[in-house]
């Protein structure tokens, strides 16, 4: 992945993954602190001219979508912007202003009147890099506070409800230390996790009830990847079985307690796309198309059948996974080096989005399969 194809958006996405670090300054912050608190000023744009995205979500029975992205001036600033689909197009989403340059790195929404975007915050008037989280009841964006540390990277956010949602995150530095927050009686509280080794991180958390969430926590120099799950109670571990050398698992989804699918890629040259499945007592490595060059960045499940996106040689790259195996799909795509870095879906509606770079700026990418074929849609 060059520098010239994976730029705003899907840098903060993916390369976070793989390295547990957004693109903000790491900060020594370690005293205890609440998430940023935006200013009563509202951030409120035009689409910026140039910006990738990284994040999309789509509430629970519906087919209304929110993304998040960031846009780049080119130089090393991002700033983060929120996209609604209005039913007749997409419009930027104000929020409220923090000390700083926010970066997003995912939405989730629990209902379509319940919806979450994370981030950090650049350079706030501390110097240091707070998380952000904003919600919505439906309308504007409102700031919601975090236990600490004052230097916690939001990775990933998932909600099943109004009621039940979750953030990863991991501290930043050489030796970070993962972190879960939970909702709990509308606020946001710590979730202790099981030990883990100091090189691990966690990058991405998936829920579909109070009783089943799935947190990642990929493995490092060869080490298997540890599954935490969570069912309401305590915590099980578990690991990926047969990993290849040298692999990057970068997401996770359920929709139930017996389905829940990992995917990520091999690191050599080509990549190798690579998945699991869980069936409520296993982890099965399942077989991906043996087209090499696939590098798969977020999984999405509905039912019992799965989609997954990503990037490959020739751009964007589609895999879903139905009857029981998993296929290419080819992606409406056009200019130079497309990439999807998030996908949400339902059984009958699935959108991804990312980024296209043109030859002089990032573009954003949305694709939406609503019968038998993607189609890029206007953004």
């Amino acid at each position: 992945m060059t520098e010239s194809r994976l730029r705003g958006g899907i840098a903060v996405a993916v390369l976070a993954s793989c390295t547990a670090m957004v693109a903000v300054t790491p900060s020594t912050a370690t005293t205890p602190s609440s998430a940023t608190k935006p200013d009563s000023a509202t951030v409120r744009t035009a689409l910026p001219s140039s910006i990738g995205l990284t994040a999309v979500s789509v509430a629970p029975g519906t087919s209304k979508a929110w993304a998040v992205g960031n846009a780049s001036d080119g130089e090393d600033t991002l700033t983060g912007t929120i996209l609604r689909d209005t039913g007749t197009g997409w419009a930027t989403v104000g929020y409220p202003a923090p000390a700083g340059q926010a970066v997003f790195s995912d939405v989730t929404t629990g209902s379509p009147k319940a919806s979450w975007v994370i981030g950090n915050v650049q350079n706030d008037r501390k110097g240091t890099d707070k998380p952000i989280v904003l919600h919505s009841t439906g309308g504007r964006f409102t700031g919601q506070s975090l236990p600490g540390p004052a230097n916690a990277i939001l990775i990933s956010a998932s909600a099943s409800s109004p009621t039940n949602a979750w953030i990863v995150a991991n501290t930043a530095g050489r030796r970070p230390t993962p972190r879960a927050y939970r909702l709990t009686a509308g606020k946001w509280r710590a979730m202790p996790l099981p030990p883990l080794a100091r090189t691990r991180r966690v990058v991405s958390v998936s829920t579909s009830g109070s009783h089943n969430t799935w947190v990642l926590a990929p493995g490092h120099n060869g080490g298997r990847s540890v599954m935490l799950h969570w069912n309401g109670q305590r915590w099980a571990k578990s690991r990926l079985p047969d990993p290849p050398a040298r692999d990057f698992e970068l997401a996770i989804a359920t929709s139930g307690p017996h389905n829940a699918w990992v995917v990520g890629f091999t690191a050599g040259r080509p990549a190798v796309p690579l998945s699991w499945h869980w069936n409520g007592r296993r982890w099965t490595r399942t077989n991906t198309p043996n087209q090499a060059g696939i590098m798969l960045f977020d999984v999405a499940t509905y039912g019992h059948n799965a989609v997954a996106v990503g990037f490959s040689d020739s751009g964007a790259a589609v895999m879903r996974y139905a009857s029981g195996k998993w296929r290419i799909d080819t992606a409406d795509q056009h200019g130079d080096g497309p990439a999807l870095a998030s996908v949400a879906a339902s059984s009958r509606f699935q959108i991804a989005v990312g980024e296209n770079f043109n030859g002089t700026k990032l573009e954003p990418l949305i694709e939406i399969r609503d019968g038998s074929h993607w189609r890029r849609a206007a953004v």
